[in-house]
């Protein structure tokens, strides 16, 4: 037992000497891992510098002041940078001119080894963040703009490591659409900046209305220099329009933009020294080699660019900070405020899913009131804009300083001399303002176009398209309503509002008698001789191919050439008889007046803009393009002189014409029918209580009294032609039984040319079936002789 427990104490001290060799290997081991760590440590503080210098490129001297107490109160700020980092401001004021700013970039930025550079823009320039952008990118810098909204920047193609913190054009219009949708706003004046970035805010806020082709009516734009402090010249011009919402877009809060990225990068360091990446310096030299290891190699720069673009501020200066994949800021959330005297007061959000949320109850509206105002001045006095257009608008020289009894003043005014010519108005349309106003209650003043036109969307002089005319008076706000024969288009219900139609009519077509009959009936039987002619002579027309074949049937004669003709001027149905050579077919196939046939109507019209949009038409468009007229009073005095030979123009001033001129006649069915109607700017608060007026005067008779007064007169000069349009005396058919008269008459001659014609083959056909049979009897005797 004794030696047993001697083996089992020996045991247990080899035991322990082994554990107390165990755990000095151990801890020698402990201590070299501990060394080899701190060597690793000292490594990486080695490639993970202290100091992280941050280069910025802003507007002014000012806002380098900001940017380097930011970067003063980010090294104080507890838990954001790692342990024994410090961050180091470096700042140049932004040049305009893009040249001079990338010198100034390489000159006094990057030889300082700036790790990231913020940019802004000069006050008059927006090509200065480029030249940053595609310096740093060079040297694969990263750069935070934040001021560049342009698309341009999403390109990483050009932009290799651009990044910005300021929302796209879009996201605000949409906002702004959104609020002004809310709201019930459907006026307003918007105020920018005349840089680029304000032009680009413009063209993306008229884009949404356009797009989403709302009631929203833009009624005004004005601009503004560039980094100006005071808006009180351009406010003032305000009062001239009716539209009491504003929309003023201002540079934005740079001292915002600056803080939220210098905080970006801080989150940016933190995070890469958290997941234990290795920074090497940044490059020092722009005249560096670009293929040595601190210029092409640096490649830290890209993982910078990584690390700051999965950076997000849920509550910064600006909101919420958040990018995309190449780096441009969304899902960015808005606060709604109203300022007023206790100051500004969030009332609203726009949230980052696209939701607008406004407590409608909570806003105190100017005049400290809390109910909604309409948003719009509304005048009792219109500026009306008309022009003569016969029987609607007559307009006469003013005698003697003033207008006769029931004519009303209407001047034309020359913008360009700053001169006026006094003018007196009447007729159908000057009748229904005058009722209009006492039935809607307000005042007015009429003064005729300048220029003379309806108006149409054109380029004038390789300027941007812009509306013309009357409609463009409208636009440009210096008229409130248009009260003329304005026919009602898609085009120009796009840009203004139209009342209900106060009258309906089409498009139809003036001429001379003689012009109509006789060149229709001289036209149509000269196109019939030639058809035959061609067919008769080309080797490919049906009379060559039935005379080889030894038959007649389907050969054209002459009657079929005529009745060819007609069934194509009267459009109908065509059977057999149609010309079979090429030739012929081409000219059966003239539909359109040929160019000896003058046809025309009056420039920047409806009627213009019908056929414009009819592709159909498209070869009469492009004919009459070349003679357009000014106005139709000169288009029919061309017909009555026999300068034109057919005016298309509005069924109602047609008819007119052709009631007072015996020598004018209508010809056609009526085409294009549409509605007169008066015109307002969109958003007019006169627009529904026009219509409204209107629908009663239908209703009434009131418009049946104005067409019997000037349009369907009763003391026409000529006779059997009454009021109706569509009643047709002996008169008015005449032509036509002459021609059809003309025609039984050709028809008779022709059959019996044709009698004559068949007579005279049928002979020379008994007398070949004679000679054929006496040679056939002569071959027989012959044959039997022999046989």
């Amino acid at each position: 037992m004794a030696s047993g427990r001697k083996i089992q104490h020996y045991n247990h001290g080899a035991v322990n000497i082994h554990i107390a060799f165990s755990l000095s290997v151990f801890l020698s081991f402990l201590f070299i891992i501990q060394l080899m760590s701190q060597e690793v440590l000292a490594d990486r503080k080695h490639t993970f510098p202290e100091i992280f210098t941050v280069g910025a490129v802003l507007s002014d001297n000012d806002h380098c002041q900001i940017f380097r107490e930011t970067i003063a109160r980010t090294n104080k700020e507890e838990n954001l940078l790692p342990v024994g980092v410090m961050l180091n401001a470096s700042c140049i004021r932004m040049n305009s001119n893009p040249i001079v700013a990338a010198e100034m970039v390489c000159d006094s930025l990057i030889p300082n080894h700036v790790y990231v550079t913020l940019t802004s823009r000069a006050l008059h320039s927006d090509l200065s963040p480029m030249s940053v952008s595609f310096t740093c990118g060079f040297y694969r810098i990263p750069v935070i703009g934040i001021s560049a909204r342009d698309s341009s920047y999403s390109d990483k193609n050009v932009h290799t490591t651009f990044m910005r913190t300021v929302a796209p054009f879009s996201e605000q219009a949409v906002i702004w659409d959104e609020l002004l949708k809310f709201l019930e706003f459907k006026q307003v004046i918007f105020i920018h900046s005349s840089d680029q970035e304000g032009r680009a805010m413009l063209g993306k806020f008229q884009a949404r209305i356009e797009m989403n082709d709302n009631e929203l009516h833009l009624e005004k734009n004005l601009k503004y220099v560039s980094g100006q402090s005071s808006y009180r010249d351009v406010l003032a011009c305000v009062e001239d329009f009716s539209s009491r919402v504003i929309l003023l877009y201002a540079s934005m809060d740079e001292e915002a933009h600056i803080k939220d990225s210098v905080h970006i990068v801080a989150q940016a360091l933190s995070d890469i020294h958290k997941d234990g990446q290795n920074l090497t310096e940044a490059p020092g030299d722009c005249d560096a080699d670009t293929g040595s290891d601190d210029v092409d190699e640096w490649e830290s720069g890209e993982m910078l660019l990584d690390y700051l673009k999965e950076q997000t501020l849920e509550f910064g200066k600006t909101g919420r900070v958040q990018f995309d994949d190449v780096g441009d800021r969304i899902h960015s959330s808005y606060l709604v405020y109203n300022k007023h005297s206790k100051g500004l007061v969030p009332v609203g959000s726009f949230s980052k899913e696209g939701v607008l949320y406004v407590k409608k109850d909570a806003i105190v509206w100017p005049g400290n009131v809390t109910k909604k105002p309409k948003g719009i001045k509304i005048s009792t006095h219109l500026k009306v804009v008309t022009m003569p257009a016969v029987p609607f608008i007559y307009a006469t020289r003013m005698m003697q300083g003033e207008c006769e009894p029931n004519k009303i003043p209407c001047p034309k005014y020359n913008e360009t001399e700053g001169t006026a010519e006094d003018y007196c108005c009447y007729g159908y349309c000057m009748d229904l303002l005058e009722e209009l106003s006492k039935k809607v209650n307000f005042t007015y003043e009429v003064h005729l176009s300048p220029v003379g036109l309806y108006g149409s969307f054109e380029r004038k002089n390789g300027t941007k398209p812009q509306w013309t005319g009357m409609i463009g008076e409208l636009l440009s706000s210096k008229t409130d309503i248009i009260v003329a024969p304005l026919t009602v288009t898609p085009e120009r219900a796009r840009v203004i509002d139209f009342t209900k139609p106060f009258k309906y009519q089409g498009m139809t077509i003036l001429v001379k008698k003689d012009t109509l009959w006789i060149l229709v009936g001289l036209s149509v039987h000269v196109v019939a001789l030639v058809l035959y002619l061609l067919d008769r002579f080309s080797p490919f027309g049906r009379f060559k191919l039935a005379k080889s074949d030894d038959t007649e049937e389907d050969a054209l004669n002459l009657s079929g050439a005529v009745w060819f003709a007609w069934g194509v001027l009267l459009n109908s149905g065509i059977g057999e008889g149609t010309p079979r050579s090429f030739s012929a077919r081409v000219l059966g196939m003239l539909r359109n007046p040929q160019e000896n046939f003058l046809y025309a109507t009056v420039r920047d019209s409806a009627v213009a803009m019908y056929f414009k949009r009819q592709v159909e038409l498209s070869t009469m468009y492009r004919t009459m393009e070349t003679r357009y007229y000014n106005n139709e009073k000169d288009a029919i005095l061309a017909v009555k002189n026999g300068d034109l030979h057919a005016f298309i123009w509005d069924s109602s001033r047609l008819e007119y014409e052709a009631a007072n001129d015996c020598d004018l006649v209508t010809a056609g069915e009526l085409f294009g029918r549409s509605g007169y109607g008066i015109g307002l700017t969109r958003g007019s608060p006169w627009t529904e209580e026009v219509s409204l007026a209107i629908l009663t005067f239908h209703e009434t008779g009131y418009m049946e009294v104005l067409d019997n007064k000037w349009i369907l007169l009763s003391d026409t000069k000529c006779p059997e032609r009454d009021a109706s349009p569509a009643t047709l005396g002996l008169t008015n058919m005449a032509g036509v039984f002459m021609m059809v008269a003309g025609g039984i008459v050709a028809g008779v001659f022709l059959i019996f040319i044709e009698i004559a014609y068949k007579r005279h083959r049928g002979l020379k056909e008994k007398e070949l079936e004679l000679a054929k049979t006496a040679a056939d009897r002569w071959r027989g005797n012959i044959e039997y002789s022999f046989g």
